[in-house]
């Protein structure tokens, strides 16, 4: 709800100029999209790291087993037979693509957290700078 005209909050933004209150909700804006991104490339490097140590739980129980045991691939709703070395280079496969995968994601998460840090240093340094949009923000938020 909007504060009415006679409000302490409503006289505390009109006091501050209009180009600070774009510039915060452009910031406030941009905290929120990095913080998006950061969640959903946590979320992608959880799950190619599970598909990782899947890979690697199959090649260890593979290792044990003898090399003429019949092997099969989930393929859809069905299973095909693979010979034991295929499934064990599809396995290698996997793990090299996936962390090569996690290790871009990983640079992209660092990427993103500097951003998000720089944005968050300058939704203080505006906030300290005007004191006026501070004591505004903190009256609406009430």
């Amino acid at each position: 709800t909007k504060p009415d005209a006679s409000s302490p909050a409503s006289r505390a933004m009109d006091a501050v100029d209009d180009e600070k209150k774009a510039a915060f909700v452009e910031l406030q804006t941009s905290l929120m999209q990095t913080t998006t991104q950061i969640r959903t490339l946590q979320q992608n490097m959880a799950q190619r790291d599970g598909d990782v140590r899947r890979a690697k739980l199959v090649q260890t129980e593979l290792s044990s087993m003898p090399d003429d045991t019949r092997t099969y691939l989930a393929l859809g709703k069905a299973f095909v037979m693979e010979g034991k070395k295929d499934v064990e280079d599809l396995m290698a496969r996997t793990i090299s693509e996936k962390q090569v995968e996690l290790e871009g994601l990983e640079k992209s998460r660092t990427y993103v957290l500097k951003k998000r840090e720089e944005c968050e240093g300058q939704i203080r340094e505006l906030l300290s700078s005007t004191p006026d949009l501070a004591r505004a923000i903190a009256a609406a938020s009430r």
